[in-house]
């Protein structure tokens, strides 16, 4: 197994722990999730076997789906590939906390996460694909 394919499933599975389970509202959750929203960045480190992976170049943040938001907080979790040119697709809704929020936040999540865009990952130097990143979205107001 390449230590992205690790690092993706260590990052879900502390998404799901620590996300769906915590009081959404709690600072402590908020920190927790933010730093999940950039734990898929520790697989920009060269593997074994001379993998180096993503880095995001443009992340548009996500729009509330409400005119008026009815949470404070909600965590998204997504997983999605990135092309040799850098794009993302197959980008699949993993989970939305708190469980109260509505279908409507996993809608904007992958929507905002259609116009990412990557470096593209290498392997010995030439463009190669990255599949199975997993990040959460974060919908906070402030």
């Amino acid at each position: 197994m390449r230590a992205a394919s690790k690092i993706t499933l260590i990052s879900l599975f502390f998404a799901l722990t620590a996300c769906a389970t915590a009081d959404p509202e709690s600072l402590a959750v908020k920190e927790e999730c933010r730093q999940l929203s950039e734990l898929h960045m520790a697989s920009e480190k060269v593997s074994e076997d001379g993998f180096v992976g993503v880095k995001p170049s443009v992340r548009q943040p996500p729009r509330y789906p409400f005119n008026r938001p009815d949470l404070r907080y909600v965590c998204v979790g997504v997983k999605f590939d990135v092309t040799e040119l850098g794009e993302t697709e197959n980008h699949e809704l993993l989970f939305i906390a708190p469980s109260s929020a509505s279908p409507r936040y996993g809608s904007a999540a992958l929507e905002s996460l259609r116009r990412w865009e990557y470096e593209p990952a290498t392997m010995d130097g030439r463009p190669a694909r990255h599949d199975g990143i997993v990040t959460v979205v974060s919908f906070m107001l402030q």
